[in-house]
C-alpha cells in the first residue's frame, strides 16, 4: 500500500467540522470547542479532471479543504509526533446535499447521505508532506462557473493538524492511505449541474495543486431527499416570492411589507425562521411578509436588483411608490426579534381611510369609479383593523371613515349601533348600501367588502370568465365551482382510473370588474393548460415504465407502450381551476395552507388520500415538474381530510388588534 495511492487504497475519510470560524460563523453554528468528524465513504472519492455528479432532488455545496494523507499507522498518536505520521497533503473537495444534511439534523439523523454519494469527494494529486514544510500558511480556493467562491488560508484553523491527529487517533486507528479533511474557509454554495468547477491550493506563492470537474446531473432520484421549496412550507403565514411574480405580487397591496432575502444553506437564515414567522403571525392584517430565495438561479437577478450583499438581507417596502408604480423599500436593521419586526411594520402602516363629514357621504359615494367602504365610528381616529383592510384592498375599493355620524346619516343607512360599515358597490348609488353585522376581525371583513364590492354585477364572478377551451375532453381546465365539481373533475375520474391520477387544482383569483385580473386570470389559465398539454411526452411514459411511489404497493407495473396508456386511460393528470375568491377557493386555500395573495396550486389524490401544496412561480414548465414530481410520489403527503368544500369554513389567524 502506497500513501501516494490514497484515493484507491485508503480506508476512510475522517472529515473535520466546522474546524475554521468563520465557515461556522456563516452557517449560523456555535463554533466548537473540542474537534468533532464525520466519516466519508471512499467510494466517494474521483479524480482530476473529472465529473462530479449532482443527485436529482439535492443542493449540493462545495467545501475546499486541504486534505492530510496518513502515511504511517497509528493509534493514540500525541501532537508531538503527529508529523511522523503524515505523508503529505491533497486538494479536496468535501461536497455536501445540504437539503439532506439539515432533514437530517432536524431529526437527529447521522448526514452519510448527505455526504457519501459517489464523486462527492473528488481530490487532486498526491503533494508530498516535503513540498509544505508548515500546513497552516496553505491558500485555498475554489471557483464555480467562473466566479470565486472560496478564498481563505489555513492559518484559520480553530484546531491545528497536530491536534485533529491527536483527537481522531484516540478514537480509531489512523490507517496508511487514510486522509483526514482540515475544514473550510467561509463562502461555501450551491454547484449545479452545467457548471464548471475549478479549485487551487497555493504554499508561499506557488501553486502545488490544481483540479478541473464539471459538473452533471445523476438522473437518480433520491427518494429520501425531501422537495427543496426554500425554507417556508405550504402553513406558513411567509409566503415565497419569485422573480416572476415579485413586482406583480407587491403592487397589489399598500400594507407594509417584510421581504426576507436568504440562501436556504444560511445558519443565520435558519435561525432567524421562527423569530420571522412569529413577527408574520403578529402583525397578521396589517402588514405582509414574504421571502425569495436567492440561491435558485431565477431569483439572482432579483436579488442583485436589491442590492443583496448577505444572507439573510430584510427589506421593508411601503406604501410609497415610483414613478412607474413599483413600491419603495427600506432597510430593516432593528432587532431580529418577532416583537421589534412586527413594531417596525405597525409603525409604516399607512392610513387611507379618508375622514368626512356626514353632509360629505354621498359626495363621496359618487366620485369616482371604484366601490366605496365607509367606517362609522365613535372613535376620533380610524383603527388599525381598519388601516389594515384599506391598505390590503387600496386601488381597489376606496375608503372613508366617519366619526360621530348624525343621526340622519345612522338612520338613512338602517344602522342601529356604532361601529358600523357600509360598502357601497356602485358609485353614485346609495341604494345599493349593505351593512357589515360580523365580528370585527381582518379576514371576514376583507371577505365581505370584497364580495359585496365586486359581486353585485353578478353573484357568480366566476361566470364571466372565459372558458379555456369549449372541448369536454379530459384535455381542458375547468372551473371547480361546486362540491359536485370537485368530484366530477377529480375525485370520480381518480378512484375510476385504472393507474394513478393526480388532479391539479389551479387557485387563482379573478375579479371580472377589473380588466388587470382577467388578464392575470387568463395568463394562469394559459400556464395550467401547458401542464396538460405537455403531459403526453413525459407523464403517462413515466407511468408506464416505472413503479411510481404514489402507487399502491399491490398495484402491478403495467408492461404496455406509454403510447397504448395514453389511449387507453387518458393522460394521468387532471386539471382544473377555482376562484380563489370564491367560497369554495377560500376552503381550498384554508384546507390547504394556500397564498391570500398568489396564484397557488394543489395536487390531490384522493385515492390514496395524499396531497401537495405547490409554492414556486405560477409557470406552466414549474407546475409540470412539480406535477411530474408529485406523481412519482415525491412531495406528496399522507393527509386526512374530508374533500367537502361546501359547508365548512375555516378562518385564517386572525391581526393582533381586532377592533374598530
Amino acid at each position: 500500500m502506497s500513501a501516494r495511492a490514497f484515493a484507491q487504497t485508503g480506508r476512510k475519510i475522517v472529515a473535520i467540522g466546522r474546524n475554521l470560524s468563520e465557515h461556522a460563523k456563516e452557517l449560523g453554528n456555535a463554533v466548537p470547542t473540542a474537534p468533532f468528524f464525520f466519516l466519508k465513504p471512499t467510494s466517494s472519492y474521483v479524480l482530476s479532471p473529472g465529473k462530479i455528479e449532482i443527485p436529482q432532488g439535492c443542493v449540493v455545496h462545495h467545501e475546499v479543504e486541504l486534505g492530510v494523507v496518513i502515511g504511517k499507522t497509528g493509534r493514540d498518536i500525541s501532537a508531538a509526533n503527529a508529523a511522523d505520521h503524515i505523508a503529505g497533503y491533497a486538494l479536496a473537495l468535501d461536497l455536501t446535499a445540504r437539503n439532506l444534511q439539515d432533514e437530517a439534523k432536524k431529526k437527529g439523523l447521522p448526514w452519510s447521505t448527505a455526504k457519501g454519494f459517489d464523486t462527492f469527494t473528488p481530490v487532486g494529486e498526491f503533494i508530498p508532506a516535503a513540498k509544505i514544510a508548515d500546513p497552516h500558511k496553505v491558500r485555498l480556493w475554489i471557483e464555480v462557473a467562473g466566479q470565486i467562491k472560496q478564498n481563505g488560508t489555513t492559518d484559520a484553523m480553530i484546531f491545528q493538524i497536530p491536534q485533529l491527529i491527536e483527537h481522531v487517533s484516540s478514537i480509531m486507528t489512523l490507517e496508511e492511505g487514510d486522509l483526514l479533511l482540515t475544514g473550510t474557509p467561509k463562502g461555501v454554495g450551491p454547484v449545479e449541474p452545467g457548471n464548471r468547477v475549478v479549485a487551487g491550493l497555493e504554499y508561499q506563492g506557488e501553486e502545488l495543486s490544481r483540479i478541473v470537474f464539471d459538473a452533471v446531473a445523476r438522473s437518480t432520484v433520491v427518494l429520501s431527499a425531501s422537495p427543496v421549496l426554500g425554507m417556508y412550507d405550504a402553513g406558513s403565514v411567509v409566503k415565497q416570492l419569485g422573480a416572476s411574480n415579485f413586482d406583480r405580487v407587491l403592487s397589489k397591496t399598500s400594507q407594509p411589507t417584510f421581504v426576507k432575502f436568504y440562501a436556504p444553506w444560511c445558519g443565520h437564515c435558519k435561525n432567524l425562521e421562527p423569530e420571522y414567522e412569529r413577527a408574520a403571525s403578529k402583525a397578521r392584517g396589517v402588514a405582509k411578509f414574504y421571502a425569495v430565495n436567492c440561491d435558485e438561479d431565477r431569483n439572482r437577478g432579483l436579488c442583485a436588483q436589491y442590492n443583496v450583499q448577505g444572507f439573510p438581507t430584510l427589506k421593508v417596502f411601503t406604501e410609497k411608490r415610483t414613478k412607474k408604480g413599483s413600491r419603495r423599500s427600506v432597510d430593516y436593521l432593528g432587532k431580529r426579534k418577532a416583537s421589534a419586526m412586527a413594531k417596525f411594520a405597525r409603525s409604516l402602516l399607512p392610513n387611507l381611510s379618508k375622514k368626512i363629514g356626514s353632509d360629505e357621504l354621498e359626495s363621496f359615494v359618487g366620485a369616482g369609479s371604484l366601490p366605496k367602504a365607509i367606517l362609522l365610528t365613535e372613535r376620533t381616529q380610524a383603527s388599525e383593523l381598519w388601516k389594515g383592510v384599506s391598505a390590503h384592498l387600496d386601488r381597489k375599493v376606496k375608503f372613508a371613515h366617519i366619526v360621530n355620524p348624525d343621526q340622519g346619516t345612522i338612520e338613512g343607512l338602517g344602522i342601529s349601533e356604532l361601529p358600523a360599515i357600509a360598502v357601497f358597490p356602485t358609485s353614485g348609488d346609495a341604494s345599493t348600501v349593505e351593512i357589515y353585522s360580523g365580528e370585527p376581525k381582518y379576514a371576514p371583513l376583507v371577505r365581505f367588502i370584497s364580495k359585496i364590492a365586486y359581486g353585485k354585477k353578478s353573484k357568480d364572478p366566476a361566470s364571466h370568465a372565459q372558458k379555456p377551451s369549449s372541448q369536454t375532453t379530459a384535455l381542458s381546465v375547468d372551473e371547480i365551482a361546486s362540491q359536485a365539481d370537485l368530484e366530477r373533475l377529480c375525485v370520480d375520474q381518480a378512484t375510476s382510473s385504472p393507474v394513478p391520477v393526480l388532479c391539479i387544482v389551479g387557485v387563482v383569483a379573478l375579479e371580472p370588474e377589473y380588466d388587470e385580473s382577467r388578464s392575470e386570470h387568463a395568463q394562469a389559465i394559459s400556464e395550467l393548460e401547458l401542464v396538460l398539454k405537455n403531459q403526453k411526452l413525459h407523464s403517462v411514459k413515466k407511468a408506464a415504465d416505472s413503479h411510481s411511489a404514489n402507487d399502491d404497493d399491490d398495484y402491478d407495473e403495467d408492461s404496455g407502450s406509454a403510447a397504448a396508456d395514453m389511449e387507453e386511460t387518458g393522460p394521468p393528470f387532471r386539471v382544473a381551476w377555482v376562484n380563489a375568491l370564491s367560497e369554495s377557493g377560500l376552503k381550498i386555500r384554508s384546507m390547504f395552507g394556500l397564498s391570500d395573495d398568489l396564484p397557488s396550486a394543489v395536487a390531490i389524490s384522493p385515492a390514496k388520500r395524499a396531497a401537495a401544496p405547490y409554492r414556486g412561480a405560477f409557470s406552466g414548465e414549474e407546475l409540470l415538474a412539480w406535477a411530474e414530481s408529485c406523481y412519482q410520489g415525491h412531495n406528496m403527503r399522507r393527509f386526512s381530510f374530508e374533500l367537502d368544500i361546501g359547508n365548512k369554513q375555516t378562518e385564517p389567524a386572525e391581526a393582533a388588534h381586532d377592533e374598530l
